[in-house]
């Protein structure tokens, strides 16, 4: 099984004062249909940069269309590096399954269980990972459809 990461742009939005920040990312699946040469129970992953000197406050995820095409799961997980679902644990977004419309801070590092924020002293990346392992072998190839939107809520110490 192989992880194939595809780079896409994150849009950041200022919110309530000059320390809050917004970073959305919208995935679809035709922004993984080419990327790659993905093989069958293969993932695909997508990042957020994080600055230097900011904390990840909370994390949510709204599919705007359940993902379709081969295969009967696709999971989505957000975490980063040091903790793979510590924003947002395992979420279903394939239409063939029970799909989550909304899931917010479900993680360890945002829901009061480890921590409730991740204060990064170096830059890093929050990790969106699309996981077809479970269920019938889903191959990202063949995607037809699919729509979600990742968002992190950041404080910074630099603004």
């Amino acid at each position: 099984m192989a992880n194939i990461a595809i780079s896409k742009t994150v849009i950041t939005n200022g919110v309530y004062s000059s320390t809050d920040v917004v970073r959305e990312l919208r995935i679809r699946s035709t922004d993984i249909v080419g990327a790659g040469t993905f093989a069958e129970d293969d993932t695909a992953s997508f990042s957020i940069p994080i600055l230097a000197g900011e904390s990840v406050v909370a994390a949510s995820a709204q599919l705007v269309t359940a993902f379709a095409g081969s295969g009967n799961q696709l999971n989505m997980v957000v975490g980063d590096g040091a903790d793979a679902d510590g924003y947002l644990a395992t979420a279903a977004i394939h239409v063939d399954q029970t799909e989550i419309f909304t899931v917010f801070g479900t993680g360890d590092l945002v829901d009061g269980t480890t921590s409730n924020f991740k204060h990064y002293a170096a830059a890093d990346t929050v990790d969106i990972v699309l996981d077809g392992t479970a269920g019938s072998a889903i191959d990202l190839n063949n995607l037809t459809a699919g729509e979600v939107v990742v968002t992190v809520w950041l404080k910074s110490a630099n603004r």
